[in-house]
């Protein structure tokens, strides 16, 4: 989060990318080359291990998940990358630097997302490997209501605010962009950030081949309606293919996964994801009504508006959902965790066995 709030800082008010860029990666190299420090210096045991050779057959099923995982990331990178391209050769480079801008912002929020679903991704492996099905699919929902509730405040952030905060605090008014594109944008990355439960369970699980698959068929799908709207809609029609290839890896993760691992259970989780898409709508709207009424285009009204878009979904999820089960296995999760002490010891480890011992 820091590095990201840096490189937009750096940016805005210098105008100046390829810095930003060369540092951020400068930083990812420096934080990687820590940990692999850091990992040695706390678990010397493990250097132990580096001289054992494992088995022909462990071999080749190593390499094959690292084929399908190349596969899996390039084709993601192609799905994340092509929008920029077919921008600039089909409409012109000024509507790329708009698209940027928006951009930047919701791929920070969207990274944000990410990695808190990356930070659990290791205990929910240790959990799936433990445990029965039915333990597990209970942590699905658990974390899809916990990732619902971060993503709705999110979601009200963007969709109400992006275009203040692009107008007032960041840049100006000639940097803002249509509705209908801002909508898709944003869209795009609440799509991306309600989908990381699933996406977290499909990689624990080992399912790299329908991942590899998956991704294939995103990336195709997101270059050919990009391709044939672009000309007729610009880039409404660019964001509709992105924005249809992040459906389509939410649908086909959950089909793969239930028909995968359980038999039944999909109806329970497509019915949660259609209740929380209707509270994402209600939310929204009544965020975007209550900023409407006090926003004055100054920084002090915009950190109001901030604190509307927080307090709005929050309040109405916790009146709705605090006699739930899922609601009161998260309060159970959090209630312990009052002592610096275990949460520096435990390092994730009592997220996991809260998770064990919860009925949801």
């Amino acid at each position: 989060m820091i590095g990201y709030s840096a490189i937009i800082l750096f940016v805005s008010t210098t105008g100046r990318y390829l810095p930003a860029l060369i540092t951020g990666v400068l930083g990812d190299t420096i934080l990687n080359l820590w940990v692999s420090w850091y990992t040695d210096k706390k678990y010397p045991f493990l250097r132990r291990y580096r001289k054992e050779k494992a088995g022909n057959e462990t071999i080749q099923k190593i390499m094959n998940d690292i084929k399908n995982i190349f596969v899996s990331r390039l084709s993601q990178n192609l799905l994340n990358g092509t929008d920029n391209l077919i921008i600039s050769g089909f409409i012109n480079v000024a509507t790329v630097g708009i698209f940027s801008n928006y951009g930047l912002i919701t791929r920070s929020v969207g990274n944000i997302i990410r990695a808190l679903a990356m930070s659990i991704q290791p205990g929910v492996g240790n959990l799936f490997v433990e445990e029965d099905h039915e333990k597990n699919y209970r942590v699905l929902r658990q974390m899809t209501f916990l990732f619902f509730l971060i993503v709705a405040v999110a979601a009200c952030g963007l969709y109400v605010l992006i275009d203040p905060f692009v107008e007032d605090i960041w840049l100006s008014a000639d940097f803002l962009w249509d509705p209908a594109s801002v909508f898709l944008s944003v869209t795009a990355c609440v799509l991306l950030g309600i989908g990381q439960p699933i996406t977290v369970v499909m990689d624990v699980s080992g399912l790299f081949n329908r991942e590899r698959t998956l991704s294939i068929i995103t990336a195709v799908v997101n270059l050919v309606v990009s391709l044939a709207l672009v000309i007729p809609f610009g880039t409404v029609g660019v964001l509709l293919g992105t924005c249809l290839a992040y459906l389509i890896q939410i649908i086909y993760r959950i089909v793969v996964f239930f028909w995968r691992v359980y038999k039944d259970g999909c109806k329970t989780i497509c019915f949660d994801l259609l209740e929380y898409t209707i509270l994402f709508v209600v939310e929204v709207w009544l965020s975007k009504f209550a900023v409407g009424l006090m926003y004055s285009h100054s920084i002090l009204s915009f950190l109001g508006a901030v604190g509307i878009c927080v307090v709005i979904p929050m309040g109405i999820n916790v009146t709705l959902f605090y006699k739930s089960s899922r609601f009161k296995s998260l309060t159970q999760i959090f209630s312990t965790v009052n002592k610096k002490d275990y949460i520096i010891k435990l390092e994730g480890k009592l997220w996991l066995w809260k998770l064990k011992n919860i009925d949801i």
